[in-house]
């Protein structure tokens, strides 16, 4: 997904045609920490973004506001009908901007 310069990767689970579930990694870890979630989950649709690209050498051009923007976007492309939001709170700031 591509919104405003941002690039962010991000992985789907289960049935795109149940309600769709985000969930939201915090500071210092990745989608992989919503593993098992997700197989609890498999039942709905859920999506795992990856907030900033573990493997890049520099990532100085994070921006709150431009990932949240993009999150937006993705809920706005995936979901049907609503979106259940699952937020890691430690240090993941994008919920709240």
């Amino acid at each position: 997904m591509k919104k405003e310069g941002v690039v962010m990767h991000f992985k789907e689970y289960g049935d795109i045609h149940k309600p769709l579930i985000l969930l939201i990694h915090g500071g210092g870890v990745g989608g992989w920490m919503w593993d098992k979630q997700v197989q609890y989950f498999s039942d709905y649709h859920c999506v795992v973004p990856e907030l900033i690209d573990n493997g890049a050498k520099n990532n100085s051009d994070f921006s709150i506001e431009d990932s949240a923007k993009t999150l937006l976007s993705l809920i706005e492309e995936k979901a049907k009908n609503k979106c259940v939001i699952v937020l890691l709170k430690v240090k993941s700031y994008t919920g709240y901007t």
